[in-house]
């Protein structure tokens, strides 16, 4: 039963996570800056940065302007159109190398439990 009941916690903070998130990134999209600094007040810099970075920036030219305002005024960046561009490049590259990987082990993992025969093997009957 302790088990189950862990499990479910642990979903239900995932979810949670998730609603945060979806709530920072819709605010920082449609709202103010009143409301934009309660965000801040309430999850912190470094939650509404990750937001920022993994949700908006990822967008490229739709919400380029918008991205550099965050970049210049919340978090202090010295140059916002070129640290845009890196973070834009750093999470693509990281989405990338992450679909890769979803999508090389499920089939290496059922060559490797097949009982099929050895590739050459099969060659050599054609």
């Amino acid at each position: 039963m302790l088990r189950i009941k862990g499990e479910r916690n642990e979903k239900l903070t995932k979810f949670n996570r998730f609603n945060i998130e979806s709530i920072i990134e819709k605010t920082l999209v449609y709202l103010d800056l009143d409301e934009i600094k309660v965000l801040f007040e309430l999850y912190g810099k470094q939650m509404v940065k990750h937001v920022w970075l993994e949700r908006l920036v990822p967008q490229d030219d739709y919400l380029f302007t918008l991205n550099s305002f965050f970049a210049w005024f919340y978090f202090r960046v010295k140059n916002p159109d070129m640290y845009i561009k890196s973070m834009e490049t750093s999470v693509h590259f990281r989405n990338v190398l992450y679909a890769a990987s979803w999508m090389l082990i499920p089939t290496f993992t059922v060559y490797l439990s097949s009982s099929a025969p050895p590739l050459s093997t099969s060659m050599r009957e054609r």
